[in-house]
């Protein structure tokens, strides 16, 4: 992808098979692969690996040399990576070493899947994600209050959520967040209902974005009507995807 005049103002890590954006060509930096899997970077105290992987050096790519400032990390509900991840958690037999799936997922998503556990375990607990080179981008997170997630849904959130530890990982962004020059989101679609939903550090949760405006909410013990299915509108918002809405 090459970047526009203007330079986009956001990268987006988002699955294979996502739903699209109406956004000019330029727009958005997108970085899309299986499982919305960002492989974080060894630390040893004083640095980290250089990790030569495709996620992190087009995050790089789109960070340090075309000037973008927020990334978002996006998931969503039933996604057919994190349901393979649970299953081979819950039947290790299930491993098929010449699978480059199973490998990637194994390799990728244990952080995941112990936090899953961990979830599943204390109940609706806050959850530690930290940071070693950014502790700047460490916070907590309540995941699925009110427990009316599958277990693999809750572990899809669980994934956007280390996806933004696994990016701070990497000294090749270190400069870009000690700097605040760097911002990184999680998002997460509900595919079923329509429904779209922001991580929000103060809230420790994420929070969905109402229909036909930019101002969130917290999910209720309430059911929430299903929405009409609608195409992403990413406005030109100095504010950036904090904006991002469903019209």
């Amino acid at each position: 992808m090459e970047f526009n005049s203007e330079q986009p103002r956001d990268a987006t890590v988002t699955h294979s098979l996502s739903i699209s954006y109406q956004a000019k060509v330029g727009d958005i930096f997108v970085v899309r692969n299986a499982g919305n899997l960002i492989p974080d970077a060894c630390n040893y105290g004083h640095y980290s690996e250089v990790s030569c992987t495709t996620e992190p050096a087009a995050l790089e790519l789109a960070v340090k040399r075309g000037g973008v400032k927020h990334v978002i990390v996006c998931g969503h509900s039933d996604c057919k990576a994190m349901n393979m991840l649970f299953g081979l958690h819950a039947c290790p037999s299930n491993f098929d070493h010449a699978s480059p799936m199973d490998h990637w997922l194994r390799k990728n998503g244990h952080r995941t899947m112990k936090k899953l556990n961990e979830r599943l375990y204390k109940g609706p607990q806050p959850l530690q994600f930290d940071s070693e080179v950014a502790p700047s981008q460490s916070f907590e997170a309540i995941i699925d209050p009110f427990d009316r997630l599958k277990a693999e849904d809750k572990l899809s959130q669980i994934n956007v959520l280390q996806q933004l530890v696994n990016i701070a990982s990497h000294d090749a962004l270190k400069e870009a967040f000690d700097q605040g020059k760097l911002h990184i989101h999680g998002m997460w679609f509900d595919v079923y209902k329509g429904e779209d939903y922001l991580f929000s550090k103060e809230k420790r949760q994420f929070v969905i974005i109402k229909v036909g405006g930019g101002h969130l909410r917290q999910p209720n013990r309430r059911a929430t009507p299903a929405l009409q299915r609608a195409p992403w509108r990413v406005p030109r918002h100095p504010a950036g995807p904090l904006h991002a809405r469903l019209m």
